[in-house]
């Protein structure tokens, strides 16, 4: 049995072990606080909620910056996997069906964590660039979704791509639901109608 082999079959110290759950309860039950009460939690409220002393949240973490990242990185893995496409249909309808319907997962998912993201962007550069990161693949996707479409329209696409960008924004969508009224299903036909529109010559 190779050295990598067993690596998988050793025991995990208890230390270590300790120190992985630990991190992680500090992780979320930052993420809890500030989804409950929509903004970032003290030191001591996230050790009261992960059951562990305040002394201790700084054993795993720098400061309080380094957990702020690593619990809004999480937050941001976790609704990415809502919004992965496993494969992008030929089709330029089904394409367009697939992406509102993501996007509309993801937004749901992730919405009260984005809002307090963007509420605390002036004053914190860590939140600041995670929300940068996320536009910024999420435009990508679009431009990887609609590159065939896109490709065709020459001149106009990257016009285009910043509107479909507007459209399939976390912007669009609380305007949709909270503003307008719109149900879940409405806002998704939407943006489907958008998309058509501005892709289909």
């Amino acid at each position: 049995m190779s050295s990598a082999d067993d690596a998988l079959v050793l025991p995990i110290d208890g230390r270590h072990r300790r120190r992985v759950e630990n991190s992680e309860a500090a992780v979320r039950a930052m993420i809890e606080l500030f989804e409950e009460t929509g903004s970032l939690p003290t030191v001591a409220e996230v050790a009261g909620r992960a059951g562990i002393s305040p002394r201790s949240v700084f054993r795993y973490f720098e400061d309080v910056d380094a957990l702020t990242r690593a619990a809004i990185d999480k937050r941001f893995r976790e609704a990415a996997a809502y919004g992965i496409l496993l494969s992008i249909p030929d089709d330029l309808d089904d394409r367009i069906d697939l992406l509102a319907k993501t996007r509309a997962d993801m937004f749901a998912f992730i919405g009260p964590t984005t809002q307090l993201v963007r509420s605390r962007l002036a004053e914190n550069p860590i939140l600041a660039e995670t929300a940068a990161r996320s536009r910024s693949l999420m435009r990508r996707q679009l431009g990887l979704v609609f590159a065939k479409e896109l490709a065709e329209l020459g001149d106009r696409a990257d016009v285009i791509l910043d509107l479909l960008d507007i459209l399939f924004s976390l912007d669009s969508w609380t305007q949709l639901l909270d503003h307008q009224g719109h149900s879940v299903d409405e806002a998704r036909g939407i943006l489907t109608l958008g998309a058509r529109a501005l892709l289909v010559r």
